[in-house]
């Protein structure tokens, strides 16, 4: 343990919203799409599962079984070291470029209930990389802020506040049926997560503008785990702007 003086980072003037994925880890609201690692990991994850075989074999409280025990823990300590560590990349790369970072407040447990996801959700381990975000946010000056859970981002629209009834899980992209806008679903609730946010400490949108990116940086080491993709796009000639009377209905 050592003492170390925390200086504060420079501000930027950009503000992002961050929506949690599992296709993709996060996607921010000017556009970028950070993916999971998981093809990064499968060597590391197929030779657990074979020591894992091997260790259910062995008689509990032999010496086999120790030395195939301390194997497995040593290949865990590995997939955790790996994804910590994109983890930390991909935290300060979002506390370096942004001055504030709203995010959703997600009922993970109740998500973990789903069998079909719970193994990727548990894999994704999102609030490792929340809690890093928080606690860099917090010793660099800038604003962490989670939005209310039951916020329908992914169902709002974020160009008119349109909210529309269902929208099922496997649809990735959808039509707006007042203004016609085409979302990439994923970056649109980004979009609506940054609006929200702003909406909740400052009582306001403060940009309409949600895929700006002036002054905002990749590292090279997160190159290869990034994808730059629009939006969206207006299928008609609509209003670029966004109506906060209408965000404030949609927000109600």
């Amino acid at each position: 343990m050592v003492e170390e003086d925390v200086k504060l980072k420079p501000m930027t003037g950009n503000e992002v919203g961050i929506d949690l994925g599992l296709t993709d880890l996060i996607i921010t609201s000017d556009g970028y799409k950070f993916k999971r690692i998981s093809k990064r990991l499968e060597k590391t994850n197929l030779s657990l599962k074979r020591s894992q075989r091997k260790l259910a074999r062995k008689t509990i409280g032999s010496k086999n079984y120790e030395k195939k025990r301390i194997e497995c823990a040593k290949k865990y300590a590995k997939i955790t070291r790996i994804r910590n560590d994109y983890y930390h990349n991909v935290s300060n790369y979002l506390v370096s470029n942004y001055d504030a970072i709203y995010t959703e407040d997600l009922n993970v447990n109740g998500m973990m209930k789903n069998r079909k996801l719970a193994r990727v959700i548990q894999e994704a381990s999102w609030s490792t990389l929340v809690g890093m975000i928080a606690y860099k946010a917090n010793w660099s000056g800038k604003t962490f802020h989670k939005i209310d859970r039951f916020v329908p981002s992914s169902k709002t629209c974020s160009h008119c506040g349109h909210k529309i009834e269902k929208l099922s899980l496997d649809v990735r992209e959808w039509d707006c049926p007042q203004c016609h806008t085409h979302h990439d679903r994923d970056i649109n609730a980004a979009i609506n997560i940054k609006n929200f946010g702003q909406q909740d400490c400052y009582d306001t949108i403060i940009s309409s503008d949600g895929t700006s990116d002036v002054g905002v940086k990749i590292p090279m080491r997160l190159m290869k785990f990034v994808v730059k993709n629009e939006s969206s796009r207006s299928n008609d000639l609509v209003d670029d702007g966004i109506s906060e009377a209408a965000w404030s209905l949609a927000k109600l």
